[in-house]
């Protein structure tokens, strides 16, 4: 071991060491050290390889994850990212695990039959599936199972994103649960307004036909009996 460039030289590693060049800025490069001999007593090559470049884009590539992970684990959408293969989950953001219940560890052993009501899973997975095909990009009013066993229901807009060398499904859920139950309530009152004019229509006609078969079946006044009504 010697200490020649101010820190301990081990022959057989690879250190990485910043150099200041004449014209300024800072170089990255990989020191590798091997030992031998010199004139008899004992010494070190160093042999360098700039890396500066690797090393800049390294740091380039963590920066934009990390702005993704901050716009992935700030945005007010849920999302959630499926193997296409297996629909097995991969990563889950704090708003969709707030929207569904569960924690991201759990959704990451769960898969896309886990989280929608068992009578709905063929619809589902159609869905699913047409969204891969690129067939479509959004499901309306999805009904998701939460984590309580209650029912809520979302717009999934998708995207396909290669992940760890796998296609995946990426999924924006955003809840509409509010949206359906007024939208149900707004059909019920249409249906019983609905009712209600039909049977007021009925009713009118009702009437009416009444009235006309009063006037049939009542006979007409004759002059003679007209007389003997005054007396």
């Amino acid at each position: 071991m010697g200490y020649s460039f101010g820190f301990p030289l081990v022959a057989g590693e690879v250190t990485e060491i910043e150099i200041v060049p004449k014209n300024d800025g800072i170089q990255v490069a990989e020191m590798r050290v091997m030992e031998t001999r010199w004139q008899g007593e004992k010494a070190y090559i160093a042999s360098l390889r700039d890396v500066t470049d690797r090393k800049q884009a390294e740091e380039a590539l963590k920066d934009l994850e990390a702005r993704y992970r901050s716009l992935f684990e700030g945005s007010p959408e849920g999302i959630l990212i499926a193997d296409i293969q297996t629909k097995n989950f991969k990563y889950a953001n704090p708003a969709l695990c707030k929207m569904l219940g569960y924690n991201e560890e759990e959704l990451k052993q769960m898969g896309v039959s886990d989280i929608h009501p068992e009578k709905d899973l063929e619809y589902v997975i159609s869905e699913f599936e047409a969204q891969v095909r690129k067939e479509k990009s959004l499901s309306q009013d999805t009904p998701c199972l939460r984590k309580d066993k209650t029912i809520i229901f979302a717009d999934i807009h998708t995207a396909k994103l290669r992940i760890g060398g796998k296609e995946c499904n990426v999924g924006f859920f955003t809840e509409t649960t509010e949206r359906k139950e007024m939208e149900e309530e707004r059909k019920k009152l249409q249906a019983q307004l609905f009712q209600s004019q039909k049977m007021e229509t009925i009713g009118r006609l009702s009437g009416g036909v009444a009235h006309d078969f009063n006037s049939i079946a009542k006979p007409p006044a004759t002059p003679g009996r007209m007389e003997k009504a005054m007396l």
